[in-house]
């Protein structure tokens, strides 16, 4: 297996994505709900990278692809409530909003249990 280019751009983005959201998440002046949102949004895109450079590179850890998979259901909500707390100055999380996440709670719930609760020999 050969790395090029691409993958080292991709395994560098995901650094970043990964070290800008721990800058935001120990910011303590500005909006500080939305370098959270915003924060969740860059995570869930590096991890959406980082299954892809397992699936990319055939490793052999299926704990970590189902771990990460739901993540990938966060990339809508998490814009659309960072472009809300932007817009609106008196933004804050109301019960409606549970809603946009429900794809992300789902395909977490399904993993859980087709996946991670099975014992080790059905796993394999």
């Amino acid at each position: 297996m050969t790395i090029g280019l691409l993958d080292i751009l991709h395994f560098f983005s995901a650094f970043i994505l990964l070290l800008f959201s721990l800058f935001l998440l120990t910011q303590k002046k500005g909006k500080r709900l939305s370098n959270f949102i915003l924060a969740v949004f860059l995570s869930s895109k590096a991890f959406g990278i980082i299954n892809y450079l397992i699936m990319h590179f055939e490793i052999r850890n299926p704990h970590i692809y189902f771990l990460l998979l739901p993540f990938i259901f966060l990339y809508g909500p998490s814009l659309y409530f960072y472009v809300r707390s932007l817009a609106y100055r008196d933004f804050s999380f109301r019960k409606v909003y549970a809603f946009h996440l429900i794809p992300f709670l789902l395909v977490g719930i399904y993993f859980t249990v087709i996946y991670h609760i099975q014992i080790i020999a059905t796993k394999i």
